[in-house]
């Protein structure tokens, strides 16, 4: 990996690991809420405990993101990823699944189930409150992460009652 993790960064991980593979983080804007997750990422590839990723974004602008990063950084194999958007969806799963939110709402629960220790990714985890979003965080995963600015939302109690039971509490 070519990521150099900041205090911070080290900090969270820690959390996170203690808290089972599981939580939400809530960091500024452009503070490497992308960079800790690759590192949670790393974790639980290098410990086994995880075979398969889904990776939930709500634009298409932050799927390009993520896919240079887990090109760059991780160095995943282009295929090795597969995205999932209103352009399309591959044939089948890959090791690395990448998901627009409105297209994560049918797909992520059906690639989590055709794997045994699937780790789910959420960017902008806020967005994932509504009724209809929440469908995405359907499934059994080994691990979670959510990031997000602003995780509570200050219209309703999204965090309480949808993320924080999806991925686990703010660590």
């Amino acid at each position: 990996m070519r990521l150099i993790p900041r205090r911070w960064q080290e900090e969270a991980l820690a959390a996170w690991k203690a808290n089972g593979h599981r939580g939400i983080v809530e960091v500024v804007t452009g503070a490497g809420k992308t960079a800790l997750a690759l590192l949670c990422m790393e974790s639980v590839q290098q410990s086994g405990l995880a075979d398969r990723f889904v990776i939930i974004v709500p634009t298409t602008a932050l799927m390009d993101q993520w896919l240079a990063s887990l090109q760059d950084d991780l160095s995943v194999p282009d295929d090795d990823i597969a995205t999932y958007s209103g352009d399309g969806v591959p044939s089948e799963p890959h090791r690395f699944n990448i998901m627009i939110v409105n297209t994560a709402r049918r797909w992520a629960p059906i690639v989590c189930a055709g794997s045994a220790r699937p780790c789910l990714i959420v960017d902008e985890c806020h967005r994932l409150g509504s009724e209809k979003n929440s469908l995405a965080l359907d499934g059994a995963y080994v691990a979670t992460l959510g990031g997000s600015a602003t995780p509570d939302r200050d219209y309703d109690d999204a965090l309480t009652e949808v993320l924080i039971p999806a991925l686990g509490p703010v660590v």
